[in-house]
């Protein structure tokens, strides 16, 4: 039975290698290397371990890159989203342009089904007047959908927490598409 927290429980789906997901319960303060170190001793010998996480499976970095590019870096004043399936494969990569309150994550448009696990979509870069982290309606996006929702910029990669729409910061910088990326701020 998992351990019960003064502030409440925070649930994270975490994607098994063998396809399944996992709801693991975890503190909602737990800092991510602290999760990824608790889910390498979980799960020995076949573990999830901070290769095996979605952020850093092939085909999540893979459509990630090609999303990122698709906005010229975040040059261009538009979002590209995907969905990730419960089996680690992604949909195909949306673009749409940006106006003013309607953003991708909450214009219902990334693909979404029953198997869908995660989603990921691009902010532009400055001087757009967007916040290159979550905004509001990410967070609520994700809360809504019940989803990991990836939010990847030139600040880094994102992750909100749907359980309690916590922003975790798993990438710095624009490192978030490179093969060795660095630990994040702390």
């Amino acid at each position: 039975m998992p351990n019960k927290f003064d502030s409440g429980p925070a649930i994270i789906p975490v994607l098994h290698p063998s396809g399944e997901v996992h709801n693991i319960e975890v503190p909602p303060d737990m800092p991510l290397a602290d999760l990824h170190a608790s889910l390498e001793n979980y799960y020995q010998p076949a573990q999830p371990t901070r290769e095996g996480a979605i952020e850093n499976s092939p085909a999540f970095r893979q459509a990630a890159k090609e999303a990122w590019a698709k906005t010229q870096y975040g040059n261009r004043p538009e979002e590209a989203a995907f969905a990730v399936n419960k089996q680690g494969q992604t949909s195909p990569i949306g673009v749409t342009e940006i106006t003013p309150g309607r953003q991708y994550a909450g214009s219902g448009r990334i693909p979404i089904s029953g198997n869908t696990f995660a989603t990921l979509h691009t902010h532009p870069s400055n001087p757009r007047n967007i916040d290159p982290r979550p905004s509001d309606v990410d967070v609520a996006s994700a809360q809504t959908t019940g989803l990991p929702t990836y939010v990847a910029s030139k600040e880094g990669l994102f992750m909100i927490r749907p359980s309690d729409g916590k922003v975790i910061q798993v990438f710095t910088n624009d490192d978030w598409a490179s093969k060795t990326p660095k630990e994040p701020r702390k």
